[in-house]
This record gives C-alpha cells, sequence and structure tokens, in this order.
C-alpha cells in the first residue's frame, strides 16, 4: 500500500492558508493486489476513486 500527501501554493498572500486548507491538500492511497490496483484520496476537498486492471492486451 502506497500513501501520499500534497500541499500546494503555501505562500499565496491572496488567501489565508488557514481558509483554504482543505482546497490546497492532496491525500491518497493506492493498493495494489494481483493485475488490479485500486486508489482512492482527497482532491481539493473531493473524495476521488479509481482504479485499473493491469493485465496486458
Amino acid at each position: 500500500m502506497v500513501f501520499a500527501f500534497d500541499l500546494t501554493d503555501l505562500m499565496n498572500p491572496n488567501e489565508p492558508f488557514a481558509n483554504t486548507v482543505l482546497k490546497r491538500s492532496h491525500i491518497g492511497a493506492e493498493y495494489k493486489f494481483g493485475p488490479f490496483v485500486v486508489r482512492t484520496g482527497i482532491n481539493s476537498g473531493y473524495l476521488t476513486l479509481g482504479g485499473e486492471d493491469l493485465f496486458p492486451i
């Protein structure tokens, strides 16, 4: 399992950081089992979900 966390635009003087911390954060996880990969996370305050299969065509 892989976890990732990212904050963007920390030094923007036009918007206070405390008011936009959720909008600026990106948190996610990836889990690989067999030929499948499942990803989930939060991107700018919105829940995300995705995946893929790794079968060769």
